[in-house]
């Protein structure tokens, strides 16, 4: 009895080792995607990038609003807040456009 309750668990064990280890012919990929992750759903995708945008937005925004009164305070001859205004607003667009998913691959 005591023999057969070892081959038992030996076998379980195999078995357990066999489904943590991959196969030696499986090759792991080099370099993980975060597209290629099985928990990412395509609305999670759109739903985290739709956050980063609005934190993104929110930080512009932010900083305009205490850009354009300082300039104002400081020196209203000389309009510099438009420097940083258009200057920040060029990765703004193009961050829109990752949003949007403008820069995604076409799935094949």
């Amino acid at each position: 009895m005591a023999a057969m309750h070892g081959g038992r668990r030996r076998g379980a064990l195999q078995s357990a080792r066999r489904s943590v280890h991959p196969s030696r012919n499986q090759v792991p990929s080099p370099m993980p995607t975060r597209d290629a992750d099985p928990g990412s759903d395509p609305d999670a995708r759109a739903r985290r990038r739709r956050g980063t945008l609005l934190n993104h937005l929110l930080a512009y925004f932010g900083t305009m609003v205490v850009l354009v009164p300082v300039n104002f305070l400081t020196t209203p001859d000389y309009p510099w807040f438009l420097f940083p205004l258009v200057a920040w607003f060029a990765p703004l667009g193009v961050h829109v456009a990752w949003v949007l998913g403008l820069f995604d691959r076409p799935r094949s």
